[in-house]
C-alpha cells in the first residue's frame, strides 16, 4: 500500500504544476495514508526508540523542538524523495 501512496502522491502534480480533480483526490488519500502510517510508526519508535532517524525525530517532537506536523512532513519528504530516486536509479540501471 505504501508503494501506491508514493505513486499517487508523486503523480498528483503534472510538469505544468496543474492538478486534475482525480489526481487531487488520489493525492489527498495518499497523504492521509502516509500520515497515518508515519504516526503509527512514530508511536512505535516512542515506545521502543532505536538509533534511527525516526526515533530522533519523535524525541525532538516530544521535547518541543519540532511540531508533530514537522515530524510528519519530514518523514513524508524523506520517504518520497528516497523512494523516487531509488526507484529511478534501479530502473535506469536495469536498462
Amino acid at each position: 500500500m505504501i508503494e501506491k501512496w508514493a505513486q499517487d502522491y508523486l503523480a498528483g502534480v503534472s510538469p505544468s504544476f496543474t492538478v486534475s480533480q482525480a489526481n487531487h483526490q488520489a493525492r489527498d488519500e495518499a497523504l492521509t495514508g502516509l500520515n497515518d502510517y508515519f504516526l503509527a510508526l512514530a508511536a512505535e519508535r516512542r515506545r521502543t526508540p532505536g538509533e534511527d532517524v525516526l526515533s530522533r525525530l519523535a524525541a525532538a517532537a516530544d521535547q518541543g523542538e519540532i511540531s508533530e506536523q514537522e515530524l510528519l512532513g519530514t518523514c513524508i519528504l524523506l520517504f518520497i524523495a528516497g523512494h523516487g530516486t531509488t526507484t529511478n536509479l534501479i530502473g535506469n540501471g536495469a536498462l
